[in-house]
């Protein structure tokens, strides 16, 4: 055995018959007939015991909590796991695409601290500076040419202003007030009408000294306001203290990152790349990844987008480019929400882990197959991989096979070894493999009657038409992210449930009941098993209480009174 290899000793959970085998670093991939004890070793024994040992060393559970050990003698080389199971997808209506992979938080601190703010009333840029940035920023701009400092006082105020004027003719001249865009006058205003004010408090030379610089800045802040204008080289550079708007005066509030968890009117003002917040989060993956990546912002702002990128990247990588980020996670398809899980193991870099996959290539065409295999080749330490997919299995390090049938005739390894040996071994595997098999089509027979969706338009939906007749099987095919889940789930089951039009513009023919039987667990009860979700354990009871003259509830799983 190789080592630091993965080795397990005596598993018999489920129908697992005494099985020793081990895996060692790199994929391996699972195989064998349904019912043959794949997801019974892969999960049931590897990943669980890993998580109870985890929780154990941790002593996060109480002894009233404890996770049962699984049916195994031994397991050597046993690290922590992690699980991409057919239950991967997302319930919390609140997560999203962006949230469930990291990329919102990072977003809000841009937002928060490097963002530009825009007025939302009049859209005039807001850029706040602090009392240093602001000299800096004046002394460059006077560097070539002379200039005026001017400080707007009123701003869209009504009144006359009388007092105010006099102050300001006093001190710095008749000739340095400005109202409502020209000279002052000197006559009263209309007390009634709405005015702007200001005054020119220092006419600055060419490449000023910083003495000079400061006392000019000092004497404007002096009045008050916390915006002050430098005029010069034809232009008019807004200095602002506070997010003021130098437009119209309206004041932007000042938000941290906690802020833009939920849609805020404040939020409106803040934009990266021309965008808000929910405008970037409405694209898709592949078009928000270049805009990131492109923003011009200070140095402080690059760790942010480093973690912002690096987890756009892992999307694109699994094949999630086409997914909108504020795309709400319960609405992905099951194979979208492993990928979306994978994505996010491929950002963390710890090692040493055990990856365990549950047929994670599900909807997925061959080229995708293709990205989403050299993406798992990623991940560090042993990967197990329960797998159906001819592609993927033969893409993987090593094959593992249970078999050779399913429940009491499977449970036993009756392969271990290459994809290439595999293909060529006498088994279920072996002889389905490498070729594709084929069955006669059964003869069609046209059907009366059809559920027609009219005008589907939900997500990527594109406005079109479908039926799909009755008493007939119907498939529904095309690459991930086709919207095939869309148009089944969202849009015809959804309208058949609700009896009127759901993502759609209308339903034609019969009024149907749908039944939905998909890859949810069944329950979570764990006296549970096949005789009482099927119903046949009521059954039973019947016929035992009819031959004893008992209540029914006595033969229940759940007492032991009728155990004899």
């Amino acid at each position: 055995m190789k080592a630091g290899a993965l080795y397990v000793e005596g598993a018999a959970e489920h129908n697992l018959a005494d099985v020793d085998v081990s895996f060692g670093d790199g994929l391996t991939a699972i195989v064998g007939v349904s019912g043959s004890g794949k997801s019974s070793l892969a999960f049931d024994v590897v990943y669980h015991e890993a998580r109870r040992r985890l929780l154990d060393s941790l002593s996060l559970a109480s002894p009233w909590s404890r996770v049962p050990p699984a049916r195994v003698r031994h397991i050597g080389g046993l690290a922590p796991a992690v699980a991409l199971g057919q239950d991967s997808v997302i319930r919390n209506p609140s997560s999203t695409v962006a949230t469930a992979s990291g990329v919102h938080p990072f977003l809000r601190v841009l937002y928060a601290r490097f963002a530009q703010r825009v007025c939302p009333d009049c859209g005039t840029a807001i850029e706040i500076l602090t009392g240093e940035e602001r000299l800096a920023r004046a002394r460059a701009i006077l560097d070539g040419e002379a200039g005026e400092l001017v400080v707007p006082l009123v701003t869209r105020a009504p009144g006359s202003h009388a007092r105010l004027l006099s102050l300001l003719a006093e001190r710095f001249g008749e000739g340095a007030l400005e109202v409502d865009g020209g000279a002052w006058a000197g006559r009263p205003l209309d007390a009634a009408a709405a005015h702007d004010i200001r005054v020119r408090t220092a006419t600055l030379a060419r490449g000023p000294s910083v003495s000079a610089l400061r006392g000019a800045l000092a004497t404007a802040d002096a009045l008050g306001a916390p915006v002050v204008e430098l005029r010069a080289d034809g232009g008019v550079h807004t200095l602002a203290l506070a997010p003021l708007c130098p437009g119209c005066g309206r004041r932007v509030p000042t938000l941290r990152p906690a802020d833009f968890r939920t849609d805020r009117e404040e939020t409106a003002a803040y934009r990266l790349g021309g965008l808000t917040l929910d405008r970037l989060l409405a694209l898709p993956v592949a078009e928000a990844r270049p805009l990131v990546g492109g923003l011009d912002l200070t140095p402080g702002a690059a760790r942010a987008v480093g973690e912002i990128k690096r987890r756009l990247e892992a999307l694109e990588r699994v094949g999630l480019d086409y997914l909108a980020l504020d795309r709400s996670s319960p609405t992905l398809s099951r194979g979208e929400a492993q990928r979306l899980r994978l994505a996010v193991l491929l950002t963390n870099r710890v090692e040493n882990v055990i990856h365990v996959l549950d047929e994670p290539t599900i909807g997925l065409d061959a080229e995708q197959v293709r990205r989403f295999l050299e993406q798992v080749a990623r991940l560090r330490g042993p990967v197990l991989m329960v797998e159906h997919d001819r592609t993927a299995v033969a893409a993987a390090d090593e094959v593992v096979e249970l078999g050779p049938g399913a429940a009491r005739e499977g449970g036993r390894v009756v392969f271990h070894g290459t994809p290439a040996a595999l293909w060529r071994a006498d088994t279920a595997s072996g002889r389905l493999f490498p070729q594709r098999s084929s069955r006669p089509r059964r003869p069609q027979v046209e059907s009366a009657e059809a559920v027609g969706v009219r005008g589907a338009h939900l997500r990527n939906l594109h406005g079109f038409d479908c039926d799909f007749p009755v008493g007939r099987l119907s498939v529904v095919t095309g690459p991930s992210g086709a919207g095939k889940t869309t148009l089944v789930r969202d849009v015809l089951v959804a309208s058949l449930e609700a009896a009127e039009p759901v993502g759609c513009a209308g339903l034609a023919g019969p009024a149907l009941r749908p039944v939905v039987v998909d890859q949810s667990p069944i329950g979570r009860n764990p006296r549970s098993n096949p005789a009482t979700y099927s119903g046949l354990a009521n059954r039973i009871r019947d016929l035992f209480a009819r031959s004893s003259g008992r209540a029914p509830s006595t033969f229940s799983f759940n007492r032991s009174e009728g155990a004899c």
